[in-house]
């Protein structure tokens, strides 16, 4: 059960990645800007950059973890 959920989460991954992200720079600026308080953000004058590219990042990671978790749940319960 918990390699198709890591199997799963893998391939959705893959897919919103291509769809959230141009390339690996633009994901590791979303991962700078989400690491970075809002408040630095502010005073530099890129909060809403910060808002727009952590949401990304979080809906990315949401994506990921709750598709490994619903499939984990759903093969669980049919499996028993």
């Amino acid at each position: 059960m918990v390699v198709a959920a890591l199997a799963v989460a893998f391939f959705v991954g893959r897919f919103f990645y291509g769809i959230l992200f141009t390339d690996g720079e633009d994901f590791w600026d979303c991962v700078g800007f989400a690491l970075t308080p809002d408040i630095f953000s502010l005073f530099r004058g890129q909060y809403w950059e910060d808002m727009g590219k952590s949401f990304r990042l979080t809906a990315f990671m949401m994506a990921v973890g709750g598709s490994g978790v619903l499939t984990y749940w759903v093969l669980k319960s049919l499996i028993g």
